[in-house]
């Protein structure tokens, strides 16, 4: 638990020196300070329940597929509106068991352009997605879009 606590102050700190733009030694121990207080108020005010079921060396390149899926998803989008689009709700089934492999699946369809998420319920995940109007099949796109993310994620699932 220690080690974690070290890891999320170090990471702090780092973003800290980002942020400010400045890497003295005062812009390191003020952040430090800064992220030791941030660390220690969050375990007092939000206990959080460990994450067990999820090998997180497995999600080390996710960020990457993350980014790059963004920029593809926002040029399809603009080909989409510059041809002709069409709204629709579609629901999907998702093979994880993980609330928080399951989170980082919803934030995903968040954060590409063109798919908003509804809600989840059990297995079964509501999206609003973003359909050019001469494909009729919107429930491929998103199905498609989600098998890859999911994928990836259930290689780190345990």
């Amino acid at each position: 638990m220690r080690r974690n606590v070290l890891y999320a102050v170090v990471i702090l700190t780092g973003m800290w020196l980002i942020l400010v733009e400045s890497f003295s030694w005062f812009s390191i121990g003020t952040g430090a300070i800064i992220s030791t207080i941030c660390v220690v108020l969050c375990r007092k005010l939000m206990p959080l329940e460990p994450v067990n079921q999820v090998k997180f060396s497995r999600l080390l390149f996710y960020p990457f597929y993350l980014i790059g899926q963004i920029y593809i998803q926002g040029f399809l989008v603009i080909k989409m509106i510059l041809s002709g689009v069409r709204v629709d709700i579609v629901e999907v089934k998702t093979g994880l068991q993980s609330e928080f492999l399951q989170a980082i699946l919803i934030n995903f369809i968040t954060l590409t352009p063109g798919s908003v998420p509804l809600g989840i319920e059990g297995e079964t995940l509501t999206v609003l997605n973003l359909g050019s109007a001469k494909d009729e099949e919107a429930y491929r796109v998103v199905e498609t879009q989600r098998a890859r993310v999911e994928k990836i994620l259930i290689q780190a699932q345990r």
